[in-house]
């Protein structure tokens, strides 16, 4: 059986500052490339959500690429955490894997709603990548308190620790050619020569 990773985009007003609305895309694109540059995410099948006051989902366009991401509204974290409710509810014996990319634009008083109603089900495993320059990393870390909260550019170590190892200690790939090939080559330097 596939294991499905959720990937919701934080689509708000605030992703349209400093380019992150585009840095989401390309994100997006890395993430549904995914099964095709590594035969461990062959198994993977992915769901794009847009993120604001609501929730939609979205398809990847004829050609394969991200369709245009229109920021609008604000980000609710309790329309998320409603919807990774319903989704934990669902199926309680099958992990559920979300990654969110998001610049942490709410409210830091809206977090604590959000853990209480999320941190209830063992079979959600969530990841946050930070998105932008101004990314809002105390928010962001409240939401994973005793976790890693990824930047954008460690984007594979991200999906990497969530899929594969959730509990954070093994060694994520920290680049597209890690994850490429499967045994590393050791060049070795005669400094004497």
């Amino acid at each position: 059986m596939n294991k499905v990773l959720y990937v919701f985009i934080d689509s708000s007003g605030s992703m349209a500052e400093m380019g992150k609305i585009l840095l989401q895309r390309n994100l997006c694109r890395f993430i549904s490339q995914l099964p095709s540059i590594n035969n461990k995410y062959l198994k993977l099948d992915i769901d794009f959500y847009n993120w604001n006051s609501s929730i939609t989902a979205f398809n990847l366009q004829s050609n394969g690429d991200i369709p245009e991401i229109i920021p609008q509204e604000t980000v609710d974290l309790n329309t998320l955490a409603s919807f990774l409710y319903d989704l934990s509810t669902k199926d309680q014996q099958k992990d559920i894997y979300v990654l969110l990319l998001t610049d942490g634009g709410f409210e830091s008083g809206s977090i604590s709603k959000f853990n209480r109603k999320v941190n209830k089900f063992s079979n959600l495993k969530l990841q946050v990548v930070a998105v932008g320059a101004d990314a809002n990393i105390f928010n962001l870390e409240k939401i994973l308190p005793n976790q890693k909260v990824y930047l954008a550019e460690d984007i594979s170590g991200a999906v990497y620790s969530l899929i594969f190892d959730h509990s954070n200690d093994g060694v994520a790939p920290v680049s597209i050619h890690d994850l490429k090939t499967s045994k590393t080559e050791v060049v070795e330097d005669d400094w004497d020569a």
